[in-house]
């Protein structure tokens, strides 16, 4: 599958209720597309995100990305937990993937969503854009939660650790809600890292919001909504 194929396959849909992913009673949701492929096409897709999802409405956007981060990327994490089937998916192309998030919410969540008061205290920005939804739950519903004991994840959550961190860096108010949304429920697996991080971001970010640091403070302590 070419990636004008995987991009028209995802995101080229009416958005009128039920996502068209499930709709489907088929679990091979890409046919003939391996892990290891899936992986590849995401990544491609996020690290030229801007390009690609151009012709593409917010809503349009939002949906495939739920289905991108909800089933496909998901695909792909939990494969990574599989130590039975660890060499069906080299371990580069899933940190690789994971990394290339961060040109996502560069090129498209900073670009796109609204920047207006956080969607953990008013549904106005998650009704106003769908897309500000996908931001916010972003890292709730990848199911991207830190596994400190088990040794084979460390580079992988170390990965996922940092692109938080750069995200974290983006200059707008939705793209620094998601990080810390994402730090928050990380903050019980790796406490002192994810203060180290918080902390720092406090520290050297100017003109952030009271919104954005009463949320960061929540994010230190698990908190978050």
């Amino acid at each position: 599958m070419t990636i004008e194929e995987f991009i028209d396959h995802i995101f080229n849909h009416p958005v009128d209720g039920v996502p068209w992913f499930r709709r489907t009673k088929h679990n091979d949701f890409i046919p003939g597309v391996n892990p290891t492929q899936l992986a590849l096409l995401l990544t491609e897709t996020y690290e030229n995100s801007g390009v690609l999802l151009h012709p593409f409405s917010d809503a349009q956007v939002a949906q495939g990305l739920q289905f991108g981060f909800q089933l496909g990327l998901n695909q792909v994490v939990m494969l990574n937990d599989e130590v039975s089937i660890e060499n069906s998916i080299h371990n580069d192309v899933i940190l690789h993937a994971t990394s290339s998030i961060a040109s996502l919410f560069r090129q498209i969540m900073a670009k796109r969503c609204k920047d207006m008061r956080l969607a953990n205290v008013s549904k106005a920005s998650i009704d106003y854009n769908p897309l500000n939804f996908a931001c916010y739950m972003w890292w709730e519903v990848t199911f991207m939660s830190g596994k400190p004991e088990i040794i084979e994840r460390t580079e992988f959550d170390k990965t996922v650790l940092s692109t938080m961190t750069e995200i974290l860096a983006i200059p707008h108010a939705a793209c620094q809600e998601s990080a810390l949304h994402g730090l928050g429920h990380w903050k019980f697996k790796y406490p002192d890292r994810v203060e180290d991080i918080i902390n720092r971001f406090l520290d050297t970010s100017n003109d952030i919001s009271d919104e954005i640091i009463r949320y960061a403070l929540s994010a230190i302590k698990g908190t978050i909504n």
